[in-house]
């Protein structure tokens, strides 16, 4: 199971719901060159994932983040002995499946996209679910999109922070 601190797991969440919900509401347009984009920025989020790790095995300071125990970590789960190295672990295989996901599901939104009429811009799938009208269409699709984008901002922002305290360690150690 991947761990990760709660603020940062409420964070996600939070960001996820309250930038999925705006966007359903105000139905901002995604456009196929839009998703395109977004495939583009993920990407390089994603490539920056990859180098922040790699400076990281190529430093000290992953002897440094195995010796230290994540007391945070520790208090959340049951692990006695969770270290700070497990915490980066696991921050980067959550980035990855991040990244992953909102590349597929774009790709899925384009297939959607494309396969459908151009001159039916209003086009929706819409489904009941318990009384509630619920459209499971393009608009839903694009509302989701831009929250996993929001996650990727965010992640983004904590291997930022890391890669910064990579590099102040290294320095202070020099």
């Amino acid at each position: 199971m991947i761990q990760i601190y709660k603020k940062d797991r409420y964070a996600i969440i939070i960001s996820f719901v309250t930038v999925t919900i705006i966007s359903y509401i105000y139905k901002p347009y995604l456009s196929n060159e839009i998703a395109q984009n977004i495939i583009t920025i993920v990407s390089i989020f994603f490539g920056s994932y990859m180098t922040s790790l790699a400076v990281l095995v190529g430093t000290g300071y992953s002897k440094k983040l195995y010796q230290e125990e994540d007391k945070i970590l520790n208090k959340q789960t049951r692990y006695a002995t969770y270290r700070k190295i497990h915490t980066v672990r696991d921050y980067s295989k959550l980035t990855s499946i991040i990244s992953v996901s909102t590349v597929l599901f774009v790709l899925v939104f384009l297939i959607l996209t494309t396969r459908l009429n151009p001159k039916n811009a209003n086009y929706q799938l819409i489904i009941f679910i318990h009384g509630l009208q619920v459209d499971i269409g393009v608009r839903m699709w694009s509302s989701i999109i831009y929250g996993m984008v929001i996650i990727n901002f965010y992640m983004t922002f904590i291997f930022i922070k890391f890669l910064i305290n990579t590099l102040v360690h290294e320095s202070s150690s020099s």
